[in-house]
């Protein structure tokens, strides 16, 4: 094992796995959010709209929200989602939740 590679070893099995996918996720959101840009941001959907895509009330996907679950962006005091970015977060849970089991 190359010096590397053992340094990443360590690492991993040093660190909580849940710890580490949260890391991961996000700073993946962190980097999309640098990406957007103003074409983007006008393809964002409210709220209704997001709750609707993913079939849950308005009221479920705020607590998703509050509990980090669900990425989202203030835009002149409206909160915006960008579905892409919101099922990539779900998507990612969903993995979580199946290692969990």
């Amino acid at each position: 094992m190359r010096s590397n590679e053992m340094d990443q070893a360590v690492i991993v099995q040093s660190t909580d796995l849940d710890s580490l996918v949260s890391e991961v996720s996000s700073e993946v959101c962190r980097m999309l959010a640098e990406k957007w840009s103003v074409r983007t941001i006008e393809s964002a959907v409210d709220r209704p709209e997001m709750a609707d895509l993913l079939g849950v009330s308005v009221p479920t996907l705020d607590r998703l929200v509050r509990d980090g679950v669900i990425p989202s962006m203030l835009v002149a005091s409206r909160r915006k989602f960008l579905p892409q970015v919101v099922y990539a977060a779900l998507s990612v849970l969903r993995m979580e939740t199946d290692e969990n089991e």
